[in-house]
């Protein structure tokens, strides 16, 4: 059977090719990312801004998976899916301050290794999907660095205590109501 050059492999063997590539047997969350070069290698100042604190892209680590739902082939064929990984416990670019109200406000979101993670799979795109995950982590660093307001101290009204006394003795009079008469012996 000669093979010339309008020959092509079935779609099988191309799929399996593919599948084996060194690209897809690298293991680990953190393993096949990328830092987002393409970011850093003039779309900006290898920084995001916008911030109380500026966080250097290569502190950010981003991986694109793919897609769930409706969609047909693109979706089944398509990494459009993006996680933002940024670890805030061993950022360099953060205070102390900075830090401690970081882990206080958003510690619930945090991993067990210290990781913080957002996804988007909002749209079909990667590179949407990039930027959208970007600026949500944009605005959630920016409003957990925003320091409470300090509490003032109050004391409660003369009135409030009065209430509260008043609607005690009201259900206690009620209560008393369903007890049973005394019994005459």
């Amino acid at each position: 059977m000669a093979r010339g050059p309008e020959y092509r492999q079935p779609r099988a063997q191309q799929n399996r090719r593919r599948r084996n590539s060194p690209a897809r047997l690298r293991t680990g969350r953190r393993d096949v990312t990328r830092v987002a070069q393409w970011w850093a290698s003039g779309k900006s100042s290898g920084y995001l801004t916008g911030m109380p604190a500026p966080i250097p892209l290569p502190e950010l680590t981003f991986k694109a998976t793919k897609a769930g739902g409706p969609g047909g082939q693109h979706v089944n064929t398509s990494s459009t899916r993006v996680e933002l990984w940024w670890n805030p416990v061993a950022s360099p670019s953060l205070t102390e301050r900075e830090r401690a109200l970081l882990l206080s406000v958003l510690g619930h979101r945090l991993d067990g290794e210290g990781w913080l993670r957002l996804v988007s799979a909002a749209t079909r795109s990667q590179l949407k999907n990039r930027e959208a995950v970007t600026k949500r982590f944009q605005r959630l660093i920016a409003e957990a660095l925003v320091p409470p307001k300090p509490r003032r101290k109050t004391r409660p009204p003369r009135s409030a205590a009065e209430n509260r006394l008043k609607a005690k003795k009201r259900r206690s009079a009620t209560k008393a109501k369903r007890r049973a008469p005394p019994r005459d012996d």
